[in-house]
């Protein structure tokens, strides 16, 4: 679905960002995979390479590998297809709108409320 401008219309859009807000593998640019996890799946020296390809290491034993690898891809496979943070609801989004004096743009609205919030930036509206 593209406007007659080109551009992907802002359903394709919604649901594009949806599926990528709800995959895990690819919601962020890196993408956290637990070593023993790829040690036992692909070897230790799977392990290696990632560490001579300059990828991240977390203090908590994960390789944060780019957003849809193929290590991503694996280990996320069976993992449940949901928002990282719940969506904003309709009076809260209004609020902000509210406190910051002007309506947001529908398909940011669009955004906030059918995909995902955000995380911590509602905190203020909902008084966290």
């Amino acid at each position: 679905m593209r406007c007659m401008n080109g551009h992907p219309s802002d359903d394709l859009l919604i649901e594009r960002l949806r599926a990528r807000a709800h995959d895990p593998a690819r919601r962020f640019d890196e993408a956290p995979v637990p070593v023993a996890w790829i040690e036992r799946r692909h070897g230790p020296e799977r392990v290696e390479e990632a560490l001579e390809s300059g990828y991240a290491f977390s203090n908590d034993g994960m390789i944060l590998f780019p957003a849809g690898s193929r290590e991503a891809v694996d280990h996320h496979r069976d993992a449940p297809r949901r928002p990282p943070f719940p969506p904003a609801t309709f009076a809260e989004v209004a609020e902000a709108e509210r406190r910051i004096g002007h309506r947001l743009p529908e398909p940011l609205r669009r955004v906030y409320t059918e995909i995902a919030d955000g995380g911590d930036v509602w905190d203020d509206v909902r008084g966290g």
